[in-house]
């Protein structure tokens, strides 16, 4: 496709890519990037790429890739600490964490080597280039541009339950460490990994409830836009020096804020389309942010020169086509995982192997066969602290030597983890297709469990649709109906997502299954 004059609003990995593969298309084309901040408040500390994603970016642009490995660490193991006990899980090999700036950096010289213009300090808006071929909005997740087009996107913002603030610390940490800590306001947690010979990038998360408990609504109210809320990160200095080996933490324009999912019911509006947190967001536990924003420039240019394609709106279309599927399902595992982190407390009575198997497990990327590859020595403690038969050394017997072990229910011992009519408790059914686990409308469904429970089910089983989508958020709504209820969870599915279930047995969010009937798949 033929494109004289492209501009693209913001300046960040999604815009700044975008621009260098245009203009590797066709040097004919002039493109310009507007970016509203200059390198020197360049907000954020580190960013993670997995194996996967750079060799992504690698088939668009080796070069791009090499200056980022240059600048990189290697992403380390993650480890789960609870108080003084610790578990590490491998599963990162591969993988480089980089600092944002040097990342930024290695986009910009390319950016410029290849004849883009950029213009920084430049803040610009879609209706600044009615002269423009192609507008392409990579303004991040505050986008001005889908606000402007907000009916005709069709967008969606969601904040989340929490709050959370970016840090950095003084010293390059040896894994990717989440810990949570008790203060006497509440729980904090920190998810941590290095991105240089000699710094870490920090999240902190934490409940509305415990944030006012510990003054900070105030401090964030009284901390200047642009300054960091400093009497925040003292407190949580106290709180994580220690853990954090006695590093300083650091602040960036660090404040408290509420995570935003950002969908689009369409992604482009005649000439302008948008990409990267624009166009949607994936909470940062799952750290995928960068790395969509990168695949979709990378999906973007590809639509934009299939040969033989003058029509511009059909290959925007063709974009999205593309990049929607894999942009839902990371967003549909972020949700999980937010979640599963919003409600982090509720399971801290795990043994550390078993916490770390359900964070792994917790979007259903992360299988317990799947485990049995990356990390056997984690499955078989997780095995172990559940209370499960089954061996790493054995992951094709893995899922039935789970299925069969026996559990003990108000007393009758029962001989496999399958519901069938045999058993001799009292079993209800409570059908449950009830995405978020933890909100309003699955404060109902535990309202209705805790009733039945109370009335005597011994068995309480979650009925719904069959789409593995379904089965997934079932099981998440099963944890919290099973720690307040009292009673066995079963969660019913079709017998080919036995390996969720699985999981689900293993990371104890419920305690039987049973399998729909064959004729009803």
């Amino acid at each position: 496709m033929k494109l004289s004059n492209v501009h693209v609003i913001g300046g960040g990995p999604a815009g700044l890519f975008a621009a260098i593969l245009l203009r590797r298309a066709s040097h004919l084309t002039r493109v310009v990037v507007h970016e509203r901040s200059v390198p020197d408040e360049t907000f954020g500390f580190g960013v993670a790429f997995t194996r996967r994603t750079l060799d992504i970016l690698a088939g668009a642009s080796a070069s791009v890739v090499e200056k980022l490995r240059e600048a990189s660490v290697d992403m380390p193991p993650q480890e789960m600490r609870i108080g003084s006990h610790s578990v590490q899980s491998g599963g990162n090999a591969g993988g480089i964490t980089i600092a944002r700036s040097a990342l930024l950096k290695a986009l910009l010289d390319q950016a410029r080597e290849v004849g883009v213009e950029v213009r920084l300090g430049d803040e610009a808006v879609a209706s600044d280039f009615p002269e423009a071929d192609l507008v392409i909005a990579a303004d991040g997740v505050s986008s001005a541009t889908r606000a402007s087009l907000a009916k005709e996107l069709g967008e969606h913002v969601t904040p989340g339950r929490g709050v959370f603030m970016w840090l950095g610390c003084d010293r390059r940490l040896e894994t990717n460490l989440f810990a949570p800590a008790r203060t006497d306001a509440g729980l904090f947690n920190i998810h941590c990994y290095p991105y240089s010979n000699n710094a870490s990038t920090i999240g902190v998360e934490t409940d509305l409830a415990t944030w006012r408990l510990a003054g900070m609504d105030v401090w964030t109210a009284d901390t200047p836009l642009g300054d960091s809320d400093k009497k925040s990160i003292d407190y949580l200095q106290d709180v994580f020096g220690e853990i954090l080996g006695g590093a300083t933490l650091l602040g960036n324009r660090s404040r408290w804020m509420h995570f935003r999912t950002v969908t689009a019911d369409r992604w482009s509006a005649g000439n302008i389309v948008l990409i990267g947190d624009a166009a949607h967001t994936a909470h940062y536990s799952v750290g995928s942010g960068t790395k969509m924003a990168m695949e979709d420039a990378v999906a973007l240019v590809e639509a934009l020169n299939i040969p033989g394609n003058d029509d511009l709106g059909q290959a925007l279309r063709l974009y999205e086509t593309n990049r929607r599927p894999g942009a839902e399902y990371l967003q549909n595992l972020a949700d999980r995982s937010r979640w599963w982190w919003e409600s982090l407390e509720e399971r801290l009575h795990l043994a550390p192997p078993l916490l770390m198997a359900a964070y792994l497990s917790r979007g259903g990327a992360v299988s317990a066969t799947r485990l049995a590859e990356l990390d056997p020595d984690l499955l078989d403690s997780a095995l172990l602290s559940a209370g499960l038969p089954g061996s790493s050394a054995r992951p094709r017997q893995l899922v039935d030597d789970v299925l069969s072990s026996s559990i003990n229910v108000a007393g009758q011992q029962l001989s496999s983890r399958i519901l069938d009519d045999s058993t001799p408790l009292k079993v209800a059914s409570l059908q449950a297709d009830i995405h978020d686990p933890w909100g309003a409308e699955a404060g109902l469904a535990v309202e209705a469990a805790v009733s039945l429970a109370a009335g005597g089910a011994d068995i309480l089983v979650l009925t719904g649709a069959g789409a593995r989508e379904a089965v997934l958020d079932r099981v998440a709504l099963a944890e919290h109906i099973r720690l307040r209820s009292g009673a066995a969870v079963a969660v019913e599915a079709f017998r080919q997502q036995a390996e969720d279930l699985v999981d689900a047995l293993i990371a104890q969010r419920i305690d039987l299954v049973r399998f729909t009937p064959a004729n009803d798949a």
